[in-house]
């Protein structure tokens, strides 16, 4: 689940924000073999200074039980609540693991996510235009060894102004946006011939 929050813009609330919501994490979540949380500032885009609490990756039989968790709602709306100024949205989104990339050899913190949103046309077969080369991307980074990754989500629960998939990029740094190189076009014309990064 990813739920975009707005608290007030004084340092105080800001920090206090931040250490009750650290506090209800350790209480209620991030334990061994359940559902971890992240708790994100969007720095740029229409959604700019909000923050992002997602908590997953998590199955939704636990969402059915979570209601159950003693004095988790409790918590919730006794300490962070009354700190929230604004709820932009809230969705469930699930990972398409055949379209994402990720390198197993690489180590780095992933401390800025940059996410891109994208809605699809609704001609025929448009979706799975895109999913084919989505996947052929995949299969580039994967040839190439790319120590770049990205994760493809689609979001459960649509309305008119939800993307239709987005894509994730994490790096360890905000430079890193701007330095990482990976010709994907030119990678998908050796794999899969010429042309092929203008066929969809």
């Amino acid at each position: 689940m990813n739920g975009n929050l707005f608290i007030d813009g004084r340092n105080q609330f800001k920090n206090e924000f931040i250490e009750k919501i650290k506090l209800h994490d350790s209480k209620f979540h991030n334990k061994e073999g359940g559902p971890t949380t992240a708790l994100r500032y969007i720095t740029t885009g229409m959604n700019s200074g909000y923050y992002s609490w997602a908590e997953g990756p998590m199955q939704y039989s636990y969402v059915d039980s979570k209601g159950e968790i003693e004095g988790h709602q409790e918590d919730w709306d006794l300490n962070i609540s009354p700190l929230i100024k604004d709820v932009l949205s809230t969705n469930y989104y699930s990972l398409q693991t055949p379209i994402s990339y990720s390198n197993e050899s690489v180590n780095y913190d992933a401390n800025v996510l940059e996410v891109v949103g994208f809605k699809i046309t609704d001609k025929p077969n448009a979706r799975n235009d895109v999913e084919k080369m989505l996947y052929r991307w995949k299969k580039a980074f994967e040839e190439r060894n790319s120590s770049q990754e990205f994760r493809i989500f689609y979001p459960e629960l649509k309305d008119n102004f939800e993307a239709d998939f987005y894509i994730v990029w994490p790096h360890e740094s905000m430079e890193s946006i701007e330095t990482w190189k990976f010709n994907a076009n030119k990678y998908l014309n050796e794999i899969y011939g010429k042309g092929t990064s203008k066929s969809q």
